[in-house]
């Protein structure tokens, strides 16, 4: 049938080209009424047997087209981001940043909902390394910890908090700015010269912020001063503000 279908089209279409210099030899009274009867059964048959019987794959096409799908699932799983360093992440949004982490969670085949975790063990990791660590390397180590047992993944600090307190226009810490101006003669007078900070992981997660600023006395002279404050990472609160 499929044959009969592809026959009757290209005669059909054989028929078409004929009638439109000689209608007679089709048995057509005129140019019009042959190609339009022609034309239409060239396009029924034609689709009708495109229809009926699509075109078929041989075995080795068909091993080549899963081999392709095989190997585009492979790649679409694959982590996309193992040379990014750890500078690199933590300068990306927090959406960028658990896009990254889904990534590798679909590369490892892991749970979804074990993601804040791997997303926590790289914060901190991001935070305590040195800068040129790639990102690939770091959840190598949380993967380790994460075989052994996925409750050690908990210990680890998620720094979002505490960065979040920094200012984004000139990097203040914004609870010691407030403690440094509520002790000021003219808090108006105020202005940040810089702001630094060093991590200690002894115990709780906390970090010695301290903020070096300017401002008027009673006197009207203008001087200048640092203030520290011992800060808990997992809030960004200050635990105490430290004598200078």
């Amino acid at each position: 049938m499929e044959n009969i279908l592809f026959i009757v089209s290209a005669v059909a279409a054989l028929a078409f080209w004929v009638g439109l210099v000689k209608p007679s030899l089709v048995g057509m009274p005129n140019r019009k009424k042959s190609s339009l009867t022609y034309l239409l059964v060239c396009l029924l048959t034609g689709g009708m047997a495109g229809y009926l019987y699509p075109e078929r794959q041989s075995p080795e096409e068909i091993a080549l087209d899963r081999g392709k799908a095989a190997q585009a699932e492979i790649e679409a799983n694959q982590f996309k981001y193992p040379t990014t360093t750890v500078t690199e992440y933590r300068s990306k949004n927090k959406k960028e940043r658990e896009g990254i982490i889904s990534n590798f969670m679909q590369s490892e085949v892991l749970p979804e909902s074990d993601a804040p975790r791997f997303y926590s063990c790289l914060s901190e990791l991001s935070a305590t390394r040195k800068d040129d660590v790639r990102i690939g390397i770091a959840l190598g180590w949380c993967m380790d910890d994460y075989k052994k047992d996925p409750k050690l993944l908990d210990k680890r600090t998620n720094f979002d908090t505490f960065y979040a307190q920094f200012s984004g226009w000139d990097g203040a810490y914004r609870p010691l700015e407030r403690v440094i101006k509520e002790s000021m003669n003219d808090e108006d007078s105020y202005k940040h010269v810089k702001t630094t900070y060093r991590i200690l992981m002894d115990g709780a997660p906390h970090a010695i912020v301290s903020t070096t600023f300017s401002g008027t006395n009673v006197y009207a002279a203008r001087v200048k001063q640092t203030l520290s404050a011992d800060v808990d990472i997992k809030t960004g609160q200050i635990i105490t503000v430290l004598e200078q």
